[in-house]
């Protein structure tokens, strides 16, 4: 599980979070009425933003890749660092230890010319890219096809772009692009690493903003957000059921002449699963947590077995989840 607490750093003003402001804000701000107010509110609430000296906090200017990367680097907790040789970064630029950190963690690797290009402003497939490795998402490049100017995305971001697409950590505009060239703005980056932190149930609106409106706060859960890989098999059947959607009613029946099933259910980081198994003679005959993934049930008598995964996320300082439950019938025929 990801903490959520944010370390404090040396004070930039034009940074997006650093540490506990040192000026309060007024009634009024400049982010009122913005598509991301929910999401950057809880921000300042949480004290993980850090405005401008007037008090605004510019939620729709850009923002650079190393500033990117602070953010990034603050809200992950990313810590370790490693030796850079990059030609555009001297060691006592304010961002050094924030791209070494970054190199570290796997999510810059740099340009072929051998520079980070750290003060460039920093394209929304260029962040695609960094939440897809920190989140280490499989390529997806189909994801992509949902956007109206695939076309613009470039052949090395699409495969991210589609990945975070599919996930919700990036859902594009009204008019269905991506906009993969256009610099992200400071909101967009704060709801997108939220996303990235803490995924909420509910889609938000597409109202301007390249990421939506707000991740909110609150109880959450959806089969979606913990339960990414589902498989029922046995002794002759090497698939069966092989996705979360598939198992969320009881009129999901997977029926074998076995004596033994395998369950392979795979969560997000942070998710316990157990597994409560009832014969036909209504007798609780499995009842233990899924370990590394996979659990083994004996089906020692003929008929219909319940079988109910329980999947609990732990809570974070910012939200409290609640658990995730699917029930889904198991039939064992006579051989």
């Amino acid at each position: 599980m990801i903490k959520r607490r944010i370390s404090l750093m040396l004070v930039l003003t034009m940074l997006l979070t650093l540490m506990i402001p040192t000026f309060a804000f007024g009634a009024t701000t400049d982010y009122s009425g913005h598509w991301a107010e929910k999401t950057i509110q809880e921000w300042f609430d949480n004290d993980m933003l850090q405005g401008y000296e007037d008090g605004s906090f510019k939620p729709d200017a850009q923002i650079t890749r190393a500033e990117f990367m602070t953010v990034v680097n603050n809200a992950f907790e990313f810590t370790d660092k490693i030796d850079l040789d990059f030609n555009d970064i001297d060691s006592d630029d304010w961002f050094y230890e924030e791209v070494q950190k970054a190199v570290k963690a796997g999510y810059i690797v740099g340009y072929e010319d051998n520079t980070a290009r750290p003060e460039k402003k920093i394209t929304r497939q260029e962040a695609a890219i960094i939440i897809a490795r920190i989140k280490e998402l499989s390529n997806n490049a189909a994801g992509a096809n949902v956007f109206n100017d695939v076309n613009e995305i470039a052949s090395w971001a699409k495969g991210g772009v589609g990945a975070v697409a599919n996930e919700k950590y990036m859902i594009g505009y009204e008019d269905h692009t991506f906009r993969p060239l256009k610099f992200i703005s400071r909101a967009e980056a704060v709801v997108t690493i939220d996303r990235a932190l803490d995924k909420a149930v509910e889609t938000p609106p597409v109202t301007g903003g390249g990421s939506g409106g707000g991740s909110g706060s609150g109880s959450v859960t959806t089969e979606a957000a913990i339960l990414v890989s589902f498989t029922i098999a046995d002794s002759t059947t090497s698939t069966a059921i092989s996705t979360p959607s598939a198992i969320t009613t009881e009129s999901a029946i997977f029926t074998t002449t076995s004596s033994a099933i395998t369950i392979t259910a795979i969560t997000t980081d942070g998710a316990e699963i157990n597994v409560v198994v009832t014969s036909p003679s209504d007798l609780v005959v499995t009842s233990s947590a899924i370990k590394d993934g996979v659990i083994s049930v004996n089906l020692d008598e003929i008929g219909e077995y319940t079988i109910e995964l329980t999947v609990s996320k732990a809570d974070t300082s910012r939200k409290d989840y609640i658990d995730t439950k699917y029930t889904f019938i198991v039939k064992r025929l006579s051989e």
